[in-house]
């Protein structure tokens, strides 16, 4: 079976660089881009935090224009939006921002129910609201709810049917007409994928399986794939957003096992890791590729114009990256790949006993106690990360020759840094103390 993935790094690639502070962030599943604002290029003082509040949970638009914060009193917690201070609740969970940053929402509590409140307005009451999200062109969100011990999918001001269990957050198509969401029931043991009309909330099309797992998402938002079982067998299905004649489902060839599945930019190429008889295969369109006794650890890497794939495995206990075939340097600890916007580079964050470093086209850059996911320019001749060492958080920046490197200034939170069209500056949100402040910070790369 799949080897069971490591947890040193999947925890700290996930971690916020705020110390105690929650970084309210939705679960990421390859969503379309959205409608995105150019990034703020002027440094800029977003929030100054009264002494006597204490932060709850801290997100920064996606342009580096606005930061909304919660905050929390003895009792209560409310929401600090451009200096306007929300309502009190008992508890604020999550924070999001449309792509554009022009609208916000957040999840909220109070008196034993939860809530989502988009834009200031209050929405319906569940007993649980989870994952919400926006869609591309930012006129809906879409977030998971529980209520009498039943889950379902609300979507604008529509509901899905009710189920025993939500599989996962919601996810928008490109044009923002549909949306994709999983139900589980479990009497019948059963799970089925939905695609609905956003406005009408009606079910375009669906499927259903004894059991549906691992879910991957064209980064053009256009295409899926998800592996199933029915009976004893798995396999890949394939499907898109479109509706009525022009509907499709495809299933792949069936196995003992099929998952970890990722997909091209474009939705072209679909990559997966199969088994049968005992002996796993790395499956690229129609030809099998035997793995022997190494295991597959996170879903394939894909470069963006679907001619390259790299992908963690290990055998036995340490883990490697494979890039066409060519296996590198094992490593303690390995993080998901990412190329390059060209395809051409390579970056992965690795660990060594205690010290966590970036490995680009094959270099290791310097040491840390920790190290975020890498983020590449544009041109892709850089890369820029969150690093931790001797308490203090920090971004680098790395030339993809692994020749020059820029240890930025320190601060007591660090968010993730994204590049300049240009690629020549670096941007991203930051907490300093003593003076409790937010920043959008933005610096030369070298």
């Amino acid at each position: 079976m799949i080897y069971p993935v490591l947890k040193k790094l999947c925890l700290i690639t996930c971690a916020c660089m705020f110390g105690a502070v929650a970084c309210s962030k939705p679960a990421e599943i390859s969503m379309p881009a959205g409608q995105k604002q150019a990034v703020n290029l002027k440094e800029t003082k977003l929030a100054l935090i009264p002494e006597k509040q204490v932060l709850a949970a801290v997100t920064f638009s996606p342009d580096g224009r606005r930061v909304i914060y919660a905050a929390k009193d003895e009792k209560t917690q409310f929401v600090i939006d451009g200096g306007r201070q929300g309502p009190h609740y008992d508890i604020i969970k999550i924070i999001i921002f449309s792509p554009d940053g022009k609208r916000s929402a957040y999840v909220a509590g109070q008196g034993g129910k939860e809530f989502i409140v988009v834009d200031g307005r209050e929405g319906k009451k569940y007993d649980s609201v989870s994952n919400p999200v926006f869609s591309p062109d930012g006129r809906y969100v879409a977030y998971e709810a529980g209520l009498n011990k039943k889950y379902l999918i609300v979507f604008g001001d529509r509901e899905s049917a009710v189920y025993d269990m939500t599989f996962m957050p919601p996810v928008f198509s490109p044009d923002s007409t549909r949306i994709f969401y999983i139900l589980q029931d479990y009497e019948k043991k059963k799970a089925t994928n939905f695609i609905s009309d956003v406005q009408t909330g009606r079910v375009v099309k669906s499927r259903t399986y004894d059991s549906i797992g691992s879910v991957a998402f064209s980064s053009d938002g256009s295409a899926f794939a998800f592996s199933a079982v029915s009976g004893k067998q798995s396999f890949i299905v394939r499907g898109d957003f479109k509706s009525g004649a022009d509907a499709s489902y495809t299933e792949g060839p069936p196995f003992d096992f099929a998952g970890n599945v990722s997909l091209s930019a474009n939705g072209a190429v679909v990559v997966y890791v199969a088994e049968k008889e005992e002996k796993q295969f790395l499956i690229t369109g129609k030809q099998e590729t035997p793995l022997g006794t190494n295991s597959v650890i996170y879903p394939p890497a894909i470069s963006p114009d679907g001619s390259k794939i790299a992908y963690v495995a290990a055998d036995g206990t340490r883990p490697f990256v494979v890039i066409d075939g060519k296996k590198g340097q094992m490593y303690d600890d390995i993080s998901p790949v990412v190329f390059s916007p060209d395809g051409a580079g390579v970056a992965f964050a690795a660990m060594r006993g205690a010290d966590s470093f970036m490995v680009v086209n094959g270099k290791e850059g310097p040491a840390f106690e920790k190290v975020l996911l890498p983020v590449f320019s544009p041109d892709g001749s850089h890369i820029a990360y969150r690093a931790k060492k001797d308490n203090q958080r920090f971004v680098v920046t790395m030339d993809a020759e692994g020749k020059k490197v820029k240890q930025h200034p320190p601060y007591e939170a660090v968010w993730e840094p994204v590049f300049s069209p240009d690629g020549k500056y670096v941007a991203y949100g930051v907490g300093t103390l003593p003076v409790k402040e937010l920043w959008w910070k933005v610096e030369p790369v070298e």
